[in-house]
């Protein structure tokens, strides 16, 4: 048990001593970046980066004059954003399957050593 305690010690004063930071790859993550206000739900692309095959995913923002897809109260409930002020929304029926497609400002690329953790 004294062993385990040593161990568990060990790691976690050499994961603090690691500078461990991530990037955010994902351009526009706030969706305060806008083309033009939304005229109804599914435009998600008059936010920049973000782009829709379908009438979904929906965007949500403020300057709207739709009941839709105004915040925070819109055709889905009412909800504020996490940060900025807008955000996207999807909604799903049974199995079917709604994209969020986003092309990412650089390649994702794997390191040649990786930290996981699970089973």
């Amino acid at each position: 048990m004294k062993t385990f305690f040593l161990l568990l010690s060990f790691f976690l004063v050499a994961l603090l001593h690691f500078n461990l930071s991530a990037q955010n790859l994902v351009p526009n993550g706030s969706f305060e970046d806008t083309v033009a206000c939304p005229l109804d739900v599914g435009q998600i692309s008059y936010c920049l980066g973000w782009n829709s095959y379908l009438l979904s995913p929906d965007y949500f923002n403020p300057c709207t004059n739709s009941l839709d897809a105004g915040m925070p109260n819109n055709m889905s409930g009412s909800q504020y954003p996490a940060t900025g002020n807008s955000y996207s929304g999807l909604t799903t029926f049974f199995s079917s399957s709604t994209p969020l497609p986003v092309t990412l400002p650089s390649v994702v690329r794997s390191p040649d050593r990786q930290l996981g953790f699970g089973g």
